[in-house]
Protein backbone atom coordinates (compact mmCIF):
# COMPACT_ATOMS: atom_id res chain seq x y z
CA UNK A 1 0.00 0.00 0.00
CA UNK A 2 1.31 3.50 -0.76
CA UNK A 3 2.01 6.23 1.36
CA UNK A 4 -0.75 8.38 -0.76
CA UNK A 5 -3.15 5.41 0.20
CA UNK A 6 -1.92 5.15 3.97
CA UNK A 7 -2.86 8.60 4.46
CA UNK A 8 -5.97 9.07 2.62
CA UNK A 9 -7.25 5.95 4.69
CA UNK A 10 -6.23 7.86 7.59
CA UNK A 11 -7.62 10.90 6.94
CA UNK A 12 -10.99 9.44 5.82
CA UNK A 13 -11.23 7.80 8.87
CA UNK A 14 -11.07 10.97 10.91
CA UNK A 15 -13.10 13.09 8.70
CA UNK A 16 -16.13 10.20 9.22
CA UNK A 17 -15.64 11.14 13.43
CA UNK A 18 -15.70 14.57 12.59
CA UNK A 19 -19.13 13.99 11.31
CA UNK A 20 -20.40 11.64 13.42
CA UNK A 21 -19.59 14.18 16.46
CA UNK A 22 -21.00 16.87 14.86
CA UNK A 23 -24.38 14.68 14.69
CA UNK A 24 -24.17 13.93 18.57
CA UNK A 25 -23.49 10.16 18.08
CA UNK A 26 -22.50 8.82 21.48
CA UNK A 27 -18.82 7.97 21.94
CA UNK A 28 -17.65 10.41 20.27
CA UNK A 29 -18.07 14.34 22.02
CA UNK A 30 -18.33 15.12 25.72
CA UNK A 31 -21.60 14.78 27.50
CA UNK A 32 -21.70 17.18 30.26
CA UNK A 33 -17.50 17.81 29.73
CA UNK A 34 -17.34 14.25 30.34
CA UNK A 35 -14.12 12.33 28.79
CA UNK A 36 -15.99 9.24 28.53
CA UNK A 37 -15.68 9.14 25.05
CA UNK A 38 -15.12 5.86 22.83
CA UNK A 39 -11.48 6.54 22.07
CA UNK A 40 -10.52 7.07 25.72
CA UNK A 41 -11.97 3.58 26.40
CA UNK A 42 -10.07 1.71 23.37
CA UNK A 43 -6.83 3.19 24.65
CA UNK A 44 -7.34 2.41 28.52
CA UNK A 45 -9.32 -0.73 27.66
CA UNK A 46 -12.09 0.51 29.85
CA UNK A 47 -14.18 3.59 31.01
CA UNK A 48 -12.19 6.38 32.64
CA UNK A 49 -12.45 6.12 36.43
CA UNK A 50 -12.39 10.05 36.62
CA UNK A 51 -13.80 11.42 33.30
CA UNK A 52 -13.52 14.86 34.33
CA UNK A 53 -10.89 17.75 34.50
CA UNK A 54 -7.54 17.24 32.98
CA UNK A 55 -6.41 13.73 33.71
CA UNK A 56 -8.03 12.03 30.64
CA UNK A 57 -7.55 14.92 27.72
CA UNK A 58 -8.26 12.99 24.39
CA UNK A 59 -6.63 14.85 21.84
CA UNK A 60 -3.93 12.65 21.06
CA UNK A 61 -5.33 9.76 22.17
CA UNK A 62 -7.92 10.01 19.17
CA UNK A 63 -4.88 10.34 17.40
CA UNK A 64 -3.84 7.26 18.39
CA UNK A 65 -7.38 5.62 17.84
CA UNK A 66 -7.79 6.72 14.08
CA UNK A 67 -4.21 5.26 13.56
CA UNK A 68 -5.20 2.12 14.46
CA UNK A 69 -7.88 1.94 12.95
CA UNK A 70 -6.14 2.93 9.72
CA UNK A 71 -4.25 -0.12 11.19
CA UNK A 72 -0.44 2.27 11.66
CA UNK A 73 1.34 0.27 13.91
CA UNK A 74 2.71 2.02 16.90
CA UNK A 75 6.19 2.57 15.32
CA UNK A 76 4.88 4.81 13.42
CA UNK A 77 2.65 6.34 15.90
CA UNK A 78 3.14 5.31 19.60
CA UNK A 79 0.49 4.57 22.48
CA UNK A 80 0.90 8.03 24.22
CA UNK A 81 -1.44 10.21 25.69
CA UNK A 82 0.18 13.27 25.73
CA UNK A 83 1.55 15.89 23.84
CA UNK A 84 4.42 16.84 25.02
CA UNK A 85 3.79 17.77 28.98
CA UNK A 86 4.95 13.67 29.88
CA UNK A 87 8.59 13.28 30.15
CA UNK A 88 9.97 10.34 27.58
CA UNK A 89 6.15 9.54 26.60
CA UNK A 90 4.85 11.98 24.29
CA UNK A 91 4.54 12.75 20.48
CA UNK A 92 6.74 15.45 20.06
CA UNK A 93 9.62 13.89 22.14
CA UNK A 94 8.90 10.14 19.92
CA UNK A 95 8.73 12.13 16.62
CA UNK A 96 11.85 14.66 17.60
CA UNK A 97 14.13 11.65 18.46
CA UNK A 98 13.13 10.46 14.70
CA UNK A 99 13.99 13.53 12.92
CA UNK A 100 9.81 13.55 11.97
CA UNK A 101 9.76 16.91 13.75
CA UNK A 102 9.63 20.41 12.18
CA UNK A 103 9.41 23.88 12.97
CA UNK A 104 6.20 25.80 12.80
CA UNK A 105 7.72 27.89 9.52
CA UNK A 106 7.89 24.39 7.89
CA UNK A 107 5.07 23.98 5.03
CA UNK A 108 3.10 20.86 6.37
CA UNK A 109 1.43 18.48 3.76
CA UNK A 110 -1.49 16.18 4.18
CA UNK A 111 -1.37 13.91 6.85
CA UNK A 112 1.47 15.57 9.02
CA UNK A 113 0.15 16.67 12.81
CA UNK A 114 -0.15 20.00 13.84
CA UNK A 115 1.30 20.66 17.32
CA UNK A 116 0.04 23.78 19.38
CA UNK A 117 1.84 25.32 22.59
CA UNK A 118 -1.30 24.73 24.34
CA UNK A 119 -1.03 21.46 24.55
CA UNK A 120 -3.05 20.54 21.51
CA UNK A 121 -2.86 18.82 18.14
CA UNK A 122 -4.76 17.73 15.01
CA UNK A 123 -4.22 16.14 11.56
CA UNK A 124 -3.35 18.52 8.82
CA UNK A 125 -6.28 17.82 6.37
CA UNK A 126 -5.32 20.07 3.58
CA UNK A 127 -2.54 23.16 2.90
CA UNK A 128 -3.87 25.82 0.76
CA UNK A 129 -0.70 27.51 -0.09
CA UNK A 130 -2.91 30.64 -1.79
CA UNK A 131 -4.51 31.53 1.16
CA UNK A 132 -1.48 30.13 3.77
CA UNK A 133 -3.87 28.08 6.26
CA UNK A 134 -4.22 24.76 7.04
CA UNK A 135 -7.12 22.92 7.80
CA UNK A 136 -7.36 20.41 10.12
CA UNK A 137 -9.55 17.09 12.05
CA UNK A 138 -8.51 17.51 16.18
CA UNK A 139 -9.90 15.33 19.27
CA UNK A 140 -11.15 17.40 22.19
CA UNK A 141 -11.90 20.15 20.57
CA UNK A 142 -14.19 22.65 22.19
CA UNK A 143 -15.59 19.21 23.58
CA UNK A 144 -15.90 16.79 20.50
CA UNK A 145 -14.16 16.34 17.08
CA UNK A 146 -13.86 19.40 14.88
CA UNK A 147 -12.21 19.98 11.33
CA UNK A 148 -10.88 23.66 11.87
CA UNK A 149 -8.46 26.05 9.95
CA UNK A 150 -5.27 27.97 11.02
CA UNK A 151 -3.60 30.50 9.20
CA UNK A 152 -0.24 29.03 9.13
CA UNK A 153 1.63 31.68 10.73
CA UNK A 154 -0.71 31.73 13.77
CA UNK A 155 1.67 32.26 16.79
CA UNK A 156 0.18 29.35 18.85
CA UNK A 157 1.62 26.85 16.51
CA UNK A 158 4.39 25.00 17.52
CA UNK A 159 5.69 22.62 14.88
CA UNK A 160 4.30 19.58 12.73
CA UNK A 161 5.13 16.26 13.18
CA UNK A 162 5.33 13.59 9.79
CA UNK A 163 4.70 10.23 10.70
CA UNK A 164 6.35 7.53 8.78
CA UNK A 165 3.65 6.42 6.76
CA UNK A 166 6.05 4.68 4.18
CA UNK A 167 6.76 2.07 6.84
CA UNK A 168 3.11 1.00 6.56
CA UNK A 169 2.82 -2.14 4.92
CA UNK A 170 -0.76 -4.32 4.10
CA UNK A 171 -0.81 -7.16 5.98
CA UNK A 172 0.47 -10.50 3.55
CA UNK A 173 -2.58 -12.15 4.10
CA UNK A 174 -5.36 -9.44 2.99
CA UNK A 175 -3.59 -10.06 -0.29
CA UNK A 176 -5.57 -13.50 -0.09
CA UNK A 177 -8.77 -11.48 -0.19
CA UNK A 178 -10.68 -9.14 -1.89
CA UNK A 179 -11.87 -7.40 0.85
CA UNK A 180 -12.24 -7.59 4.85
CA UNK A 181 -15.43 -9.17 4.88
CA UNK A 182 -13.76 -12.34 3.10
CA UNK A 183 -11.59 -12.14 5.72
CA UNK A 184 -13.68 -12.30 8.59
CA UNK A 185 -15.70 -15.19 7.17
CA UNK A 186 -12.50 -17.49 6.57
CA UNK A 187 -11.91 -15.96 10.48
CA UNK A 188 -14.88 -17.81 11.38
CA UNK A 189 -14.63 -20.97 9.23
CA UNK A 190 -11.22 -21.52 11.42
CA UNK A 191 -13.04 -20.40 14.65
CA UNK A 192 -15.92 -23.13 13.72
CA UNK A 193 -13.49 -25.52 13.05
CA UNK A 194 -11.26 -25.02 15.94
CA UNK A 195 -13.53 -25.17 18.37
CA UNK A 196 -15.23 -28.40 16.94
CA UNK A 197 -12.38 -30.40 17.11
CA UNK A 198 -10.86 -28.96 20.48
CA UNK A 199 -13.74 -28.34 22.80
CA UNK A 200 -15.33 -31.55 24.73
CA UNK A 201 -17.85 -32.89 27.14
CA UNK A 202 -18.96 -29.60 29.46
CA UNK A 203 -16.56 -27.21 28.23
CA UNK A 204 -18.03 -27.88 24.50
CA UNK A 205 -21.93 -27.67 26.56
CA UNK A 206 -20.43 -24.25 27.63
CA UNK A 207 -19.25 -22.42 24.27
CA UNK A 208 -22.26 -23.90 22.79
CA UNK A 209 -24.13 -21.64 25.47
CA UNK A 210 -22.16 -18.51 25.53
CA UNK A 211 -22.54 -18.93 21.37
CA UNK A 212 -26.12 -19.44 21.81
CA UNK A 213 -26.98 -16.67 24.64
CA UNK A 214 -28.21 -18.97 27.28
CA UNK A 215 -30.30 -22.27 27.94
CA UNK A 216 -32.82 -22.83 26.86
CA UNK A 217 -31.79 -21.39 23.74
CA UNK A 218 -33.29 -18.14 23.12
CA UNK A 219 -35.14 -16.33 20.30
CA UNK A 220 -32.76 -14.02 17.53
CA UNK A 221 -34.47 -11.07 19.07
CA UNK A 222 -33.79 -11.81 22.44
CA UNK A 223 -30.98 -9.21 23.93
CA UNK A 224 -28.61 -11.24 25.64
CA UNK A 225 -28.36 -13.58 22.44
CA UNK A 226 -27.63 -10.59 20.58
CA UNK A 227 -25.31 -9.60 22.86
CA UNK A 228 -23.36 -12.31 23.16
CA UNK A 229 -22.98 -13.29 19.75
CA UNK A 230 -21.91 -9.47 19.16
CA UNK A 231 -19.09 -10.16 21.65
CA UNK A 232 -17.75 -13.31 21.25
CA UNK A 233 -17.79 -12.59 17.64
CA UNK A 234 -15.79 -8.64 18.04
CA UNK A 235 -13.08 -10.95 20.39
CA UNK A 236 -12.51 -13.40 17.95
CA UNK A 237 -11.93 -10.82 15.24
CA UNK A 238 -9.38 -8.81 17.60
CA UNK A 239 -7.49 -12.42 18.36
CA UNK A 240 -7.19 -13.81 14.78
CA UNK A 241 -6.16 -10.43 13.66
CA UNK A 242 -3.52 -10.03 15.82
CA UNK A 243 -2.17 -13.67 14.79
CA UNK A 244 -2.67 -12.13 11.04
CA UNK A 245 -0.79 -9.23 11.78
CA UNK A 246 2.38 -10.62 13.73
CA UNK A 247 1.55 -7.85 16.73
CA UNK A 248 3.34 -8.58 20.12
CA UNK A 249 2.39 -5.94 23.00
CA UNK A 250 0.85 -3.53 20.45
CA UNK A 251 4.20 -3.26 18.18
CA UNK A 252 4.58 -4.14 14.79
CA UNK A 253 7.74 -5.06 13.34
CA UNK A 254 7.53 -6.51 9.66
CA UNK A 255 11.24 -7.67 9.44
CA UNK A 256 10.68 -9.53 13.56
CA UNK A 257 10.60 -13.52 13.52
CA UNK A 258 6.77 -12.88 15.04
CA UNK A 259 5.35 -11.08 12.22
CA UNK A 260 6.91 -13.33 9.69
CA UNK A 261 5.82 -16.86 11.47
CA UNK A 262 2.19 -15.59 11.79
CA UNK A 263 1.69 -14.38 8.48
CA UNK A 264 3.07 -17.73 7.64
CA UNK A 265 1.26 -19.73 10.05
CA UNK A 266 -2.36 -17.85 8.87
CA UNK A 267 -1.41 -19.07 5.12
CA UNK A 268 -0.93 -22.34 5.90
CA UNK A 269 -4.10 -22.55 7.59
CA UNK A 270 -5.95 -20.69 5.40
CA UNK A 271 -4.51 -22.88 2.75
CA UNK A 272 -5.42 -26.16 4.25
CA UNK A 273 -8.95 -24.86 4.83
CA UNK A 274 -9.52 -23.97 0.99
CA UNK A 275 -7.79 -27.82 0.33
CA UNK A 276 -10.10 -29.16 2.30
CA UNK A 277 -12.96 -27.44 1.33
CA UNK A 278 -11.95 -26.84 -2.31
CA UNK A 279 -12.22 -23.43 -2.06
CA UNK A 280 -10.42 -21.08 -4.19
CA UNK A 281 -9.04 -18.55 -2.45
CA UNK A 282 -7.92 -15.39 -4.72
CA UNK A 283 -4.13 -15.29 -5.36
CA UNK A 284 -2.13 -12.93 -3.55
CA UNK A 285 -0.82 -10.38 -6.66
CA UNK A 286 2.91 -11.02 -7.46
CA UNK A 287 5.61 -8.58 -6.21
CA UNK A 288 6.81 -6.47 -9.14
CA UNK A 289 10.27 -7.42 -10.16
CA UNK A 290 13.65 -5.10 -9.39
Amino acid sequence: MSETDVIQRVLRIARDEATKSAAGVAGTLKTDHSNNVKYNTAYYGHEVSDPHGDVHLWCVVFIWWVMRQAEVPATVFPKVASVFKQPNANVRDFFKARNRFMSASSMPKEGDLVIFKKSHIGIVESVDSHSNTISTVEGNASDRVRRRSYRRTNSDIDGYCRPAYDMVEEDDFMALFDNVNEFKAAVRAVVKDEVDKAVQGELKDFFVLLARGGDPVPGPDDQHFKDSHRGLDTRLDDIYRLLARGELDGEINPTGTHFKDSNRHLAQLLGAIATATNAQLPQPTPSPGP
